[in-house]
């Protein structure tokens, strides 16, 4: 008997369970099935909440794993011309100028060049402990905080919750956000509107920058830093500044993304930097570790300004994109909204193409002259040979193009 009620309990366990992923949409069954060996931690979050009761976090979970398939880290390794790898420790050298020196000496020996060793994606290797300490953590901070209550559940979804600021490896340790939090608990009694998450920020961002700086050295280092790496190296590129502030500021309840520009528009390189979301929805930026809030602007004329969402956009290119259509790899992202008109005056720019094009080539694009390439920094459908490209910054040189052939995405 103890056996027949012992089956029963497993039998009407597998049929709710079956039954409540019936209600899931689409997206979240697609990543379950992306999941491959993972997909049974991901059910296991799902149920965790669905038990627990809390309508809230269950939505939350289910956020961040309908967006898990667009999220992932890249290790990138040296490789000889061979593609045998290249030992390669960024910590042994003083500067940069010393370690381009080193770079430059394996170039002229073997050859050199970054390869990419192996995807981690995130639906195939984050486990159920993350993701239910993530969003419990989250809640926490979103309703405990005093600056953070006022804000809504769609800005908590997009710019408290999610775990990861760009593409960097995973957090190791399941409680970052926990010890962060704790690291700033003494925060609300020194300030003088507890309510008021920019003066928070501000207060969080001055004692990073006492202990994280920027070095150029970290331009040789192929990928973004993880959380741990930087609380060892202390020091990095524009992008792991904004991750790191991301990563600690979110941890605290407040509302924090990173703006970019993928290529500056009157000079080489590119650049990176967090913006805070008041309760009103206005974005302040600022530099992470670096420079605070209201106390920051870009430096050089932008083309275009992106904002990085954890959501799937519908709206970007690679939403458009059919299998095996090539494009510039930052625009592959489906991450991303345009905010080029809240950082410069912009226009839409108008043209026909009177050349002509294979009928396989159905977009256009808007390049700037950028460290000695022409780049593409918009995009735009083209419609009986017209293009119409939406939001670019004003008094800029801009050279239209088109893709007819693959291209290295590395390049471009």
């Amino acid at each position: 008997m103890k056996l027949i009620k012992y089956l029963l309990v497993i039998l009407i366990f597998a049929v709710f369970f079956s039954c409540s992923l019936n209600r899931y949409s689409p997206e979240i069954k697609n990543t379950l099935e992306s999941a491959e060996d993972n997909k049974s931690d991901l059910k296991k979050a799902i149920r965790y909440f669905e038990v627990k009761g809390d309508s809230l976090q269950l939505d939350a979970v289910l956020f961040l794993i309908e967006n898990l398939p667009y999220h992932s880290f890249v290790e990138i390794v040296p490789c000889d011309s061979e593609r045998v790898e290249i030992p390669w420790n960024i910590s042994k050298y003083e500067n940069y100028s010393e370690a381009r020196t080193a770079l430059d000496s394996l170039e002229k020996i073997g050859g050199f060049d970054w390869e990419a060793n192996q995807r981690f994606k995130d639906a195939q290797v984050i486990s159920s402990e993350f993701l239910i300490q993530n969003v419990e953590d989250s809640f926490y901070a979103w309703k405990n905080l005093p600056w953070s209550k006022g804000y809504s559940y769609e800005v908590f979804v997009e710019y408290i919750l999610p775990y990861r600021g760009s593409n960097e490896p995973l957090p190791e340790k399941n409680n970052w956000r926990e010890e962060f939090m704790e690291k700033y608990s003494e925060l609300p009694q020194i300030m003088l509107d507890q309510t008021d998450p920019l003066e928070a920020a501000t207060f969080i961002n001055q004692e990073l920058r006492e202990w994280f700086k920027f070095d150029e050295i970290y331009y040789l280092h192929p990928t973004d830093q993880s959380i741990d790496e930087m609380k060892n190296t202390c020091m990095g590129r524009c992008e792991d500044m904004t991750n790191l502030a991301m990563a600690v500021l979110r941890a605290n309840g407040i509302a924090v993304t990173s703006d970019y520009t993928p290529h500056w528009a009157d000079s080489g390189n590119n650049h990176a930097w967090n913006a805070i979301v008041t309760h009103e929805g206005e974005a302040i930026p600022f530099m992470g570790c670096e420079a605070d809030p209201g106390k920051y602007s870009i430096r050089s004329r932008v083309a275009k300004v992106y904002r990085k969402t954890f959501a799937k956009q519908d709206d970007n290119l690679a939403s458009l994109l059919k299998e095996n259509e090539d494009a510039p790899a930052w625009l592959s992202s489906k991450h991303y909204v345009d905010v080029t008109n809240k950082y410069s005056k912009v226009t839409d720019l108008s043209l026909k193409i009177i050349r002509s094009i294979p009928d396989s080539v159905r977009f256009a694009y808007l390049c700037v002259f950028n460290s000695g390439e022409w780049r593409a920094i918009q995009w735009s459908k083209i419609d009986n040979k017209n293009s119409t490209f939406e939001d670019m910054g004003i008094d800029l040189c801009y050279l239209p193009m088109i893709l007819e052939k693959e291209i290295d995405r590395s390049k471009i």
